[in-house]
């Protein structure tokens, strides 16, 4: 998405401080990766950018 980037936290030394906004690529999720049922959920990559109505 233009002007957006993507980070995968396992790269980031003090990702505590991060929430997450939305979840992409759902569909790998494991049993035992409990998300925040009220986020923002793809389960590909989408069409979408932080700030757009969804």
């Amino acid at each position: 998405m233009k002007g957006h980037v993507s980070i995968h936290l396992g790269t980031i030394d003090e990702s505590a401080t991060f929430e997450p906004q939305v979840v992409i690529f759902a569909r790998n999720l494991k049993p035992w990766d409990d998300m925040d049922k009220g986020l923002l959920t793809f389960n590909a990559q989408p069409n979408w950018a932080p700030g757009d109505d969804v």
